[in-house]
This record gives structure tokens, C-alpha cells and sequence, in this order.
């Protein structure tokens, strides 16, 4: 799949693509950036069927790929607050960067 589809895709994303939710996680693991920024852009356009794998992309190595998993979990909204929530929980196990970037976004969902 070429970048411009890639794009397109991403695009037109939202709940009836919920079926491709478990091809866009495999996409998280690309080395391609471009690749996994736009399947969290996409994920994060399908709304509450991809926030299990947006919580998990909030584990990954690569701090970007973490951001943009804040972003797209932002995006969704309520469903997704729970998830981000957890982040700056009391036992939350993440980078303190990561900490703060959603404390900060959680200040102006308020």
C-alpha cells in the first residue's frame, strides 16, 4: 500500500472500519514511521473498538509512537478518558515525559 493510500485510508476511517482494527495494530510495529502514524491516525478516527490497542501502543518503546497514541486516544474522547486516566494513575508504570504530556492534555479535557 502506497503512502497516498495509506493517507486516503486514514481519512476515512471511523466506526465502520472497526474490522480493520487488528491490521492497523500490526502496523504499529513498522519500521516505517509513516506507517505506524498513520494506523494510530486511523485507530484513533475509529473511536472506542481501537482503545484496547491504543492502551497498549502507550507501552511501546519509541516516545513517539507513544504521543501519538495520547493523541489519538484524546480524539476519541470519553471512551478513551479511563485509558488516560491510567497513565497518571498512582501504580501507572510509565515514562515520566509520558506522565506529564497526559496530565497536561487531561487539564484541558476538563
Amino acid at each position: 500500500m502506497t503512502l497516498s493510500y495509506r493517507s486516503a485510508f486514514c481519512d476515512r476511517a471511523g466506526a465502520p472500519a472497526a474490522p480493520a482494527v487488528s491490521a492497523l495494530a500490526q502496523a504499529l510495529s513498522d519500521s516505517d514511521g509513516n506507517v505506524w502514524r498513520y494506523a494510530i491516525e486511523a485507530l484513533g478516527k475509529i473511536g472506542a473498538p481501537a482503545v484496547p490497542v491504543l492502551a497498549t501502543a502507550l507501552s511501546d518503546s519509541n516516545n513517539n509512537v507513544r504521543r501519538y497514541a495520547v493523541n489519538a486516544l484524546n480524539s476519541i474522547g470519553a471512551p478513551a478518558l479511563p485509558t488516560l486516566k491510567s497513565v497518571v494513575g498512582p501504580f501507572a508504570n510509565y515514562p515520566a515525559d509520558l506522565k506529564e504530556y497526559v496530565r497536561e492534555i487531561l487539564r484541558y479535557r476538563r
